[in-house]
């Protein structure tokens, strides 16, 4: 279930990257300049008091909030050319894991298998933390069987590492097939260039 939502929010994220990048740029400004409209136009109700606070105060609070969202919004063109840089990384990643249909099975495959390799180390570690001896009034767990069990816990993170290694090495290789092929590409085309000439 777990890799069907991320395989979901993978092709979500492939289509939908730039319309939240866009938005959540635009929400900085639009919320600022909301709040000065907001500040502004509160000053103008006297139901309740009939302070300076409360009208003219009021007024020039409403400068700061209207300020910060200009700044806000000229700094939203540079971000635009951020923004496509960001979406045009998204989009070939995304791309390349859909592409590749078999490398996103690979992880729940692995981690099904890192699972399934779990449970004797369970077993293990509660099997010699029942290895006790009595006490004055209490029992107590023996040395060794402490010293055997964080060592059990040690080799069992270092195998989760080890899977989480080899679907890092996995996802590398095919982005690196990937590298290889557009590069030889190309190099071909540059060649193509060069012989016309």
């Amino acid at each position: 279930m777990c890799a069907g939502l991320s395989y979901i929010y993978i092709l979500l994220l492939h289509y939908f990257a730039r319309p939240v990048l866009i938005v959540t740029a635009l929400f900085i400004p639009v919320s600022l300049g909301l709040s000065a409209i907001s500040a502004f136009s509160g000053s103008f109700i006297y139901d309740i008091s009939n302070t300076w606070g409360d009208t003219i105060g009021l007024r020039l609070f409403s400068i700061i909030p209207i300020l910060m969202a200009l700044l806000a919004a000229r700094s939203f063109l540079w971000y635009i050319s951020q923004i496509n840089g960001t979406v045009g990384t998204v989009q070939l990643a995304t791309s390349l894991l859909l592409s590749n249909i078999p490398l996103l099975g690979v992880s729940p495959a692995l981690l099904f298998v890192a699972l399934l390799a779990t449970l004797p180390f369970i077993s293990l570690i509660l099997r010699l933390t029942l290895l006790v001896y009595q006490g004055h009034s209490e029992w107590h767990v023996r040395p060794y069987a402490v010293v055997l069990a964080i060592l059990v816990c040690f080799i069992w993170i270092w195998s989760w590492c080890v899977v989480r290694g080899i679907l890092r090495v996995a996802a590398a290789g095919v982005v690196g097939a990937w590298f290889f092929k557009e590069y030889a590409k190309f190099n071909c085309f540059l060649c193509t260039l060069m012989t016309c000439k």
